[in-house]
């Protein structure tokens, strides 16, 4: 009797294991070290509407892109950004200079956080004197609430950090999105190509 109870304490253990690693499968499944398939579907969207990737263009007009790696997706390149050297840094050195981020209530650790950090950068395929283009991000973080609190953040610097463009912001679950363009020109087109991809997310 003690050797059957011995026995069927065993077997409850390890089904009690393997529910636990199963479980712990399924959430590194859900922090990729790539692009989501649906950043990488609306790439061939943007296509389909005038717009393709030109990494030696934006190597050579957008400066968080000119030494980041590259990684390729269906032959898409998407630029891999380090959260330390973000342009996000680089605005907070800049608050401090003018004082400004003493008044702001600004967490800017949590734009250390996410774990990954992918753009892409599109133009017009059409050449011409005035070229549309701009960037979009997808910031991946452990968890819903640390996208929440970046979405939150950098809502409240986003001006100083495209100063005299625009920017548009989205949250998905545990990803957070950051559109934006170098030239306010060019809004118009960005919140178009905004709006296509929070329909996505509906």
């Amino acid at each position: 009797m003690k050797q059957l109870s011995l026995f069927l304490i065993t077997l409850v253990f390890l089904s009690c294991k393997s529910s636990n690693l199963q479980n712990h499968s399924k959430k590194v499944k859900e922090i990729s070290n790539q692009p989501t398939d649906l950043f990488l579907n609306f790439t061939f969207y943007l296509d389909s509407v005038g717009f393709i990737c030109d990494v030696a263009r934006a190597q050579s007009i957008e400066s968080d892109l000119n030494h980041s790696k590259i990684i390729h997706l269906n032959n898409k390149p998407f630029f891999v950004l380090i959260p330390k050297k973000h342009e996000i840094q680089r605005t907070k050195q800049f608050l401090k200079i003018l004082k400004v981020v003493d008044t702001l209530v600004v967490d800017f650790k949590i734009f250390l956080k996410p774990i990954f950090i992918f753009a892409y950068y599109y133009r017009q395929k059409k050449e011409s004197n005035f070229i549309e283009d701009g960037i979009i991000e997808e910031w991946h973080f452990n968890s819903k609430s640390d996208a929440l609190k970046a979405f939150t953040e950098i809502n409240k610097i986003k001006e100083f950090v495209y100063v005299n463009t625009y920017s548009f912001i989205l949250i998905d679950e545990n990803k957070l999105y950051i559109f934006h363009t170098r030239a306010s020109a060019f809004k118009n087109t960005l919140q178009k190509i905004h709006q296509a991809f929070n329909e996505r997310l509906k």
